[in-house]
């Protein structure tokens, strides 16, 4: 693991399982951290995702879409955004059938992300 701030760019479609980034990160071994506008790419098959993420300056904000379609609102993600005010687990989607697609992230602002997890 690097630890440094690295340039990364979108090369594929993550399958079920996977992720890509794009733009500037810092990878560490518990978490990674947005350097300013970055985008984030998951493979899923799951009817819940959830996230834990520690904002680290305030207005930050994550645009969440589903196979390029704006996610629908959970208790956390609002009109496809969430606005991450403290350190915490947050819930990116909810399905009442499990979803086979690829999650998106679109981060303004700088932030860790730690653990994925799913239902």
């Amino acid at each position: 693991i690097k630890e440094e701030l690295s340039s990364y760019n979108f090369t594929e479609e993550p399958q079920n399982g996977e992720w890509n980034l794009e733009g500037d990160w810092i990878i560490r071994k518990d978490f990674i951290e947005s350097d300013g506008q970055n985008s984030l790419h998951l493979g899923f098959y799951a009817k819940h995702v959830y996230l834990v993420i520690d904002p680290l300056e305030d207005n930050t904000e994550i645009e969440i879409k589903i196979n390029e379609i704006t996610s629908q609102n959970t208790k956390d993600v609002i009109d496809g955004l969430i606005k991450p005010l403290e350190s915490r687990l947050y819930t990116l989607f909810n399905s009442e059938d499990r979803v086979e697609g690829v999650l998106k992230l679109d981060i303004k602002g700088k932030v860790r992300l730690f653990a994925f997890t799913f239902g």
